[in-house]
């Protein structure tokens, strides 16, 4: 695990809002966990194209080429997994 936090993930503009645990590993991968149950509930699709940017101090974004990714960290360390998402990215081979 590279980096782990509770954050909020928002979906179709803020309309759809959940808890989750979000986990990023070395191997790589992305994904998040139900709280609750620590039950996986979804994973960001790992390509050589990913690319994280913090939008504002709390909220950043993952782009895939197929979906963009919304994320909230209420501990306002949106730049912290910007930085970490695309330094794994820029690791992981092609």
């Amino acid at each position: 695990i590279v980096y782990s936090s509770p954050i909020i993930k928002e979906r179709y503009k803020a309309f759809s809002v959940k808890e989750r645990i979000l986990i990023l590993t070395d191997m790589p991968r992305l994904f998040y966990l139900e709280p609750e149950k620590l039950a996986v509930k979804g994973s960001v699709p790992w390509t050589h194209m990913i690319c994280a940017e913090a939008d504002t101090e709390s909220k950043f974004h993952v782009y895939t080429p197929d979906r963009t990714y919304h994320f909230v960290d209420s501990e306002h360390r949106a730049g912290l997994w910007a930085g970490k998402i695309n330094d794994v990215v820029k690791r992981t081979p092609k």
